[in-house]
C-alpha cells in the first residue's frame, strides 16, 4: 500500500510540475475546470448557495477556485507522501 501511495505522489508532483511549467500564465483551478466541463463551476455554486451556507462559497469554494491550477495536485501529492509514509511499518531493529 506505501508503493501506492509513493507512485500516487509521484504522478501528482509530475502533473503539478507540468501544469505550472507548460500552463498558460495565470491559469487558475476555475479556468481549469472551466476546459473539462464549461458549465461545472456554475453548477458546484448554484449546489452550494443551495445546500450550504451562502458563506461558504463566498469564503471557501471561491478562494479554492482563484488558486493557481498546479497548486492541486501539489496539495495531493504532500498528502499521499504523508500518507506513504504514515503507513509504512516500523523498522523492528537491524538488519543482518
Amino acid at each position: 500500500m506505501t508503493r501506492v501511495f509513493l507512485v500516487l505522489m509521484g504522478l501528482c508532483f509530475v502533473s503539478a510540475a507540468a501544469l505550472a511549467q507548460w500552463g498558460p500564465d495565470g491559469l487558475t483551478l476555475a479556468d481549469a475546470i472551466s476546459v473539462v466541463n464549461v458549465m461545472a463551476v456554475f453548477r458546484a455554486q448554484e449546489y452550494a448557495l443551495r445546500h450550504w451556507p451562502h458563506y461558504w462559497w463566498d469564503d471557501w469554494a471561491m478562494a479554492w477556485l482563484m488558486r493557481p491550477a498546479w497548486l492541486v495536485p501539489a496539495i495531493l501529492g504532500i498528502v499521499c507522501g504523508g500518507m506513504s509514509a504514515g503507513l509504512a511499518p516500523a523498522w523492528a531493529g537491524r538488519r543482518r
